[in-house]
């Protein structure tokens, strides 16, 4: 079945530009605090513009507060999900938002944290279920975020958990899906398949530049259609530099050897 007009619009903006996908997300502050780099909103929206990400993803009031600052080639995502670290990073994001009000503030696409196979799997579950079909209503685009628990014998992170997942959310009715990356190529195969939904993957925590690019070269491989990498741009030395090395990677179909040696020249060591 075709997507609605309206969905279908905001979805070429997000992804039109040769079906490959770069979304910066700026929401790190409310689940992990303090984080530096993070401090100016207003000046990473306008670094992701100027390199020419897809799509910003911002929590509504963000997204309200910067809106004039956004391009208008560029999408805009709300996270309609959240909760803070204080005292337990480990509280499960609730839904805090309406489609209805972030396509209020000009949205293309909304974002909501799922989990599955845990004690919030359910609460999860019906949110994922109650925004599609809002989602549907309005005509906008939904990015599901997967969250794997740990299991007993299992590891969050599992190939078959994550594809499981990313299969769930297309099923519930979400557009696309971001999860963690499963490492070789071939695991990132497999939940594109199952997934049957362009799926974009996440940063996760701050890490080695060369060694987080090597993850993307190989989820892009396996079928990935991009990226939704923050803290790793946000928390790099040279935030466009690294900015422009996933565009590079993603869109510019450009060797992962190229874009590290392009990263490498324009970072003073």
């Amino acid at each position: 079945m075709p997507m609605n007009a309206g969905k279908a619009r905001r979805m070429r903006r997000i992804a039109g530009r040769g079906g490959r996908i770069v979304i910066l997300p700026l929401d790190i502050v409310v689940p992990v605090g303090r984080f530096e780099g993070a401090e100016d909103t207003g000046a990473l929206v306008d670094m992701g513009c100027a390199s020419g990400v897809d799509a910003m993803l911002l929590r509504w009031g963000e997204a309200k507060r910067y809106a004039d600052r956004i391009a208008p080639e560029t999408g805009l995502i709300v996270r309609v999900s959240g909760s803070t670290g204080v005292n337990d990073g480990s509280r499960w994001p609730v839904l805090l938002n309406s489609v209805e009000a972030s396509l209020a503030i000009g949205a293309d696409a909304v974002c909501i944290d799922v989990e599955i196979g845990g004690a919030h799997e359910e609460a999860s579950l019906r949110d994922l279920a109650e925004v599609c079909e809002e989602a549907e209503r309005l005509g906008t685009v939904v990015l599901a975020e997967v969250h794997v628990a740990v299991g007993p014998e299992q590891q969050a992170g599992g190939v078959e958990n994550l594809a499981w997942g990313a299969r769930t959310m297309q099923e519930l009715g979400a557009d696309l899906v971001k999860l963690q990356s499963p490492g070789p190529a071939e695991a990132m195969a497999q939940i594109c398949e199952l997934a049957q939904i362009p799926v974009v993957v996440a940063g996760g925590d701050q890490r080695d530049p060369l060694e987080l690019l090597r993850t993307v070269d190989e989820a892009l491989r396996g079928g990935a259609a991009g990226t939704a990498i923050g803290r790793n741009v946000i928390g790099h030395r040279s935030q466009s530099a690294m900015q422009q090395a996933i565009i590079d990677l993603v869109r510019a179909h450009q060797s992962l050897d190229e874009v590290l040696t392009r990263l490498l020249s324009s970072v003073p060591a």
